[in-house]
């Protein structure tokens, strides 16, 4: 697993700047963004080296982060104000994404720019982040929309007993590894990608293609292999989901993030899911907290 530890120094800085935070937080973290900022020009050296290791890697671990002392219990409702006295992990999930781009959030599956993500009880059944009982298959976050987040950051506000990893496949790899034929549907096939169930009820298919070649000669990947989610109306390009499959199945690494530890993908290199969730709904059970992010210049 790749991880560093954040120093001792930005630590401390960290945990000073966090007396200043609210439960607005959650629906305006911009408001912390100057000061956040003026923190990343500070220690600019330690904050390059992470962006780089991301870079290199496609994901990484933060370390020695500083946490909340007395962490209330698991929400239950997307919609729950969580009250702290301070929002220590919410400023550090904040500050790395600040580092990165800017933060935002899709109206139609939550108003807040940190979302919680929880085994929610109205939720049991559904294939979503908020679902328990199936499991998630590998995908890219919010691969339907053009305006997909280029990194997603999730930090571990409660591991819980019940240890669930998130588990990450990078795609780099898969070029080299996939038959011609394959490759050439995924790059130039249309394939029909589904919204998100928490965007809502109404299904929606948006045409695009699964793999695409940058100027520079780069790929980036957007898959979602959820049952039902991701449509091909060719032999071949059914093929070459199977083929994403079983790469992703010998290919896939979990990572058990403890508490206060922030796992930072590259959205358009790394494909994430997870287990089912063994949930008690006792304010217990696995606590992650998530922000998207847009870079500040075209990728």
């Amino acid at each position: 697993m790749n991880i560093v530890r954040l120093s001792s120094e930005l630590k401390e800085e960290m945990y000073s700047l966090s007396k200043y935070t609210n439960q607005d937080i959650y629906m305006k973290p911009e408001q912390y963004r100057i000061a956040i900022l003026w923190l990343v020009e500070k220690f600019f050296e330690e904050f390059d080296y992470i962006k780089q290791l991301v870079e290199h890697h496609g994901y990484l671990v933060i370390d020695n982060l500083p946490i909340d002392d007395n962490i209330p219990s698991t929400p239950s409702t997307i919609a729950e104000i969580i009250l702290k006295n301070k929002y220590i992990q919410e400023l550090n999930l904040i500050t790395l994404g600040y580092m990165f781009g800017n933060i935002y959030s899709f109206k139609q599956e939550n108003i807040n720019k940190i979302h919680n993500i929880f085994p929610s009880k109205q939720h049991i059944s559904e294939r979503s982040s908020l679902g328990s009982k199936y499991s998630l298959g590998f995908h890219t976050e919010i691969a339907f929309s053009e305006a997909r987040p280029d990194y997603i950051m999730l930090n571990c506000a409660r591991s819980s007993q019940k240890l669930t990893p998130t588990i990450i496949c990078n795609m780099a790899d898969s070029i080299q590894q996939l038959s011609n034929d394959s490759l050439e549907s995924l790059i130039h096939d249309d394939f029909f990608v589904r919204q998100p169930y928490l965007f809502g009820d109404e299904v929606l298919f948006r045409k695009m293609h699964l793999i695409q070649k940058k100027e520079n000669g780069q790929y980036i990947f957007i898959f979602d292999l959820e049952d039902g989610i991701t449509i091909s109306t060719t032999s071949t390009g059914e093929k070459a989901l199977l083929e994403i499959a079983k790469y992703c199945e010998n290919n896939k690494r979990p990572i058990v993030l403890e508490d206060g530890q922030i796992l930072i993908l590259d959205n358009t290199k790394i494909l994430h899911g997870r287990n089912s969730i063994e949930a008690n709904f006792d304010g217990k059970d696995r606590w992650l907290q998530r922000i998207y992010i847009k870079c500040h210049n075209l990728r």
